[in-house]
């Protein structure tokens, strides 16, 4: 006997009910939200909003977000909905454009949930949102500036001529290979080497652990589908349920990697060309932007020096120390400043906290979205170029001309020539559009 009906079975179906009437409101209320204000907008799903087919895995990202945008033909903008959610989708060129440059400090969050205390990996400059997103930005904008990803050049050359090297024995037997898994591999040990300072090996080993995590990431399997339809569906119970963005054992080891690459770099006073060096710098709030001119300048006197010294090393000692009250110092011992005055970006730095985790979150994220879109770049450019003979032949030509032009040498400006292969891989880019963003 129940407290409303004699029947106990009558009140479960009438608390069912209730429940379901809640939710169902809750997660409606919102739907005229484009409707009342006269935006156009494509009718949502009750409970799932217009993101389901993405968050069930029947489409990827770039297929649902096209099929989205198809929708709203005619219109230079529309409403969205990710569960309950209001979301708006520009269409035309010029709003866009506003969007990602003049208007951009009002849209720089994605909207992606993070954790920074459970998930380390979530703060990085991807997934922050609001003023520590723009705290991380400012202090992380001159290591992605022209003098400094041109120091890294050279890594990716030294893992580009491996590959030639790799490549030269199945050419000479004439024997087919998996040039997918090839690239992938070879894109792996770029990455790992740019980023966390680490030679991989993965074109010799293709079961290293750097290339076993990266498939890890990427392969399907429950964690990863149950990301990512909370993800689509409803974000906020990622944190809820403490739904890290990967499982604990990649999470793991690029933070043990990074956190032992740190480690051994500070007890032996080593500085190597690379972009874990410049978080380092960062850490040690060093301003890495000040020295950009002379960069610049004494560049090419490097580049010279890196092509003709056979041994050369991207690893050496350290040629800034730190004074008693903290400040960096030249070797000559005089600190880093402005006319005799503390920089204003130095100041800056003295305020922002950049730990062991926002290091290995931010090399993390430069891992996790570069070896995976470099390898199917690469692979669908190639496989362009096999059904076009005539582009192959002429980007062959241009390549033969500039590095006869350089005396057999591949160096920074002789690639920034090679405006024909600029070309080709950006039309293969642009003609694949595998990539949603």
């Amino acid at each position: 006997m129940g407290l409303l009906f004699d029947s106990f079975l009558a009140e479960l179906v009438l608390v069912l009910f209730a429940v379901f009437a809640w939710l169902y409101y809750y997660f409606t209320a919102s739907f005229n939200h484009w409707k009342l204000k006269g935006v156009p907008y494509i009718k949502p799903i009750p409970f799932f909003g217009n993101l389901i087919e993405m968050g069930l895995h029947r489409k990827t990202q770039a297929e649902g977000f096209r099929e989205l945008y198809h929708k709203l033909d005619g219109q230079m903008f529309g409403g969205l909905f990710q569960t309950r959610i209001p979301m708006i989708m520009f269409r035309d060129p010029e709003l866009i454009k506003h969007v990602l440059i003049k208007d951009f400090s009002h849209f720089h969050d994605r909207g992606m949930p993070h954790d920074i205390e459970n998930d380390p990996i979530s703060a990085n400059l991807v997934i922050l949102e609001g003023q520590p997103w723009k705290n991380l930005r400012l202090t992380l904008n001159p290591a992605f500036n022209s003098s400094k990803m041109r120091i890294l050049f050279h890594l990716v050359k030294e893992c580009a001529e491996d590959l030639c090297r790799y490549l030269d024995k199945y050419a000479s037997e004439s024997e087919n290979v998996d040039l997918r898994d090839i690239l992938a591999r070879y894109a792996t040990d770029n990455i790992s080497s740019c980023a966390f300072g680490v030679k991989s090996n993965s074109l010799k080993n293709p079961h290293s652990k750097f290339r076993e995590m990266g498939e890890k990431i990427i392969a399907p399997g429950s964690w990863t589908n149950m990301h990512r339809l909370f993800r689509y569906t409803s974000p906020a119970l990622l944190k809820y349920f403490n739904i890290k963005s990967f499982s604990d054992e990649v999470t793991g080891f690029f933070v043990n990697v990074v956190k032992e690459t740190l480690e051994y770099r500070e007890k032996n006073n080593i500085e190597r060309k690379d972009f874990l060096n410049l978080l380092i710098q960062l850490k040690k709030k060093i301003d890495i932007n000040e020295n950009d001119d002379e960069e610049d300048k004494n560049y090419e006197d490097d580049l010279e020096k890196m092509d003709n010294i056979d041994d050369y090393s991207f690893e050496e000692e350290s040629s800034t120390t730190t004074t008693m009250n903290g400040d960096i110092s030249t070797p000559n011992g005089h600190p880093k400043t402005e006319n005799g005055h503390v920089t204003p970006r130095k100041k800056w730095l003295d305020t922002v906290v950049f730990d062991e985790n926002m290091i290995a979150a931010q090399v993390c994220v430069f891992f996790l979205g570069g070896f995976e879109t470099a390898a199917t770049s690469m692979s669908f450019c190639l496989y362009e170029l096999s059904l076009n003979q005539d582009v192959q032949r002429r980007l062959r030509e241009e390549i033969d001309l500039v590095l006869k032009e350089h005396k057999g040498k591949f160096t920074y400006n002789a690639l920034d020539q090679m405006e024909y292969l600029d070309h080709v891989v950006a039309g293969g880019y642009y003609m694949l559009q595998f990539n949603p963003y």
